[in-house]
């Protein structure tokens, strides 16, 4: 059964951050500049649009054309991972409470090169390739609480391009590259709060008499449960003159024991 309550930890969000976070800052020489290739998170479809459009001026409106180089990418599958399975029933802990292990994953993602000029294109993908061998690690915070952190890879599976408008003499030339690139992340289930436990009872029977059956009872109070510094009562039930009321303080660097025996 899914979790009835809402959860939410940033894990794609995080994962597409740090992919863009990789093409973020590359630069080209162009025409005797150094110019940044400024990147953007848009489907295929509005990235070709914009890299294709073709300016027009009327007695309205001025429409400006995109100017390339330009960089898109997006996140285009999410699947479940069988050769990274973990163990679902080894339980993370974190400072209030636990959860189930980590399911793997891989997202894929596609990264678009939009340019005028072939050479434009090269000098921007050669800035990408030797990094991924076939993968690039990135570490990616997954929980803090938990004290988590994961090396992600970034595998790079294929790198293709194509040039667009070469036949028709009006059209202005682009030249769309493709690198499709897999990320292997994990996901987290709901957390679940940890209780405390408050009451234990415990029945012993001699071995030479089982008849005889004494009863131990060890109990925190609601109260008391609320504190760093609790006390437990324990309490004996049996015929025998043994202790009955052992209140029993823990605390970090001591323990106190004081007893009361009943007649």
């Amino acid at each position: 059964m899914l979790s009835k309550r809402p959860f939410y930890y940033n894990t794609l969000r995080n994962t597409v951050i740090a992919f863009g976070n990789l093409f973020n800052e590359i630069y080209i020489e162009s025409e005797g500049k150094t110019i940044r290739v400024p990147l953007q998170y848009l489907p295929k479809e509005k990235f070709v649009q914009r890299i294709n459009y073709r300016p027009e001026l009327d007695d309205a409106t001025v429409k400006v054309e995109t100017t390339l180089p330009a960089m898109g990418f997006e996140m285009t599958n999410v699947a479940y991972d069988p050769e990274r399975k973990t163990n679902k029933m080894n339980a993370l802990r974190g400072n209030e409470g636990k959860m189930f292990n980590r399911t793997s994953y891989t997202a894929d993602f596609t990264l678009y090169v939009g340019v005028r000029k072939m050479d434009e294109g090269f000098r921007i993908v050669e800035q990408i390739l030797p990094y991924f061998t076939p993968e690039l690690i990135v570490k990616i915070r997954d929980k803090s609480d938990y004290n988590i952190s994961t090396n992600v890879p970034f595998v790079l599976n294929s790198s293709s391009f194509e040039v667009q408008a070469e036949d028709d003499f009006e059209e202005r030339r682009s030249i769309l590259w493709e690198l499709q690139f897999t990320a292997k992340i994990y996901v987290y289930p709901d957390e679940q709060s940890s209780t405390v436990i408050r009451r234990t009872i415990v029945d012993i029977a001699h071995m030479e008499t089982n008849f005889d059956i004494e009863t131990y009872i060890a109990e925190v109070s609601d109260f008391e449960a609320t504190k760093d510094d609790h006390t437990v009562v324990e309490t004996w039930h049996l015929p025998g003159d043994k202790p009955s009321n052992i209140n029993i303080v823990t605390r970090p660097d001591e323990l106190e024991v004081t007893s009361k025996k009943t007649k």
